[in-house]
């Protein structure tokens, strides 16, 4: 299976849809933090920080 580009991921409106393609793009794609970081321009930190909320919202 070949993986989308980071572009066609992040086709977001808003904080939450962003959230939602970073975690997507780490855990269904396989895109590295940093990979994902670069690509919207923050630190991977951040990155993993979102991805955290939305697993914690996913446990509720």
């Amino acid at each position: 299976m070949t993986r989308p580009p980071l572009n066609e991921i992040f086709k977001y409106k808003d904080k939450k849809s962003k959230e939602q393609a970073m975690y997507e793009a780490h855990l269904q794609y396989g895109y590295a933090l940093k990979d994902i970081a670069e690509y919207i321009g923050v630190h991977y930190t951040t990155v993993s920080r979102a991805i955290k909320r939305i697993e914690r919202e996913d446990e509720k």
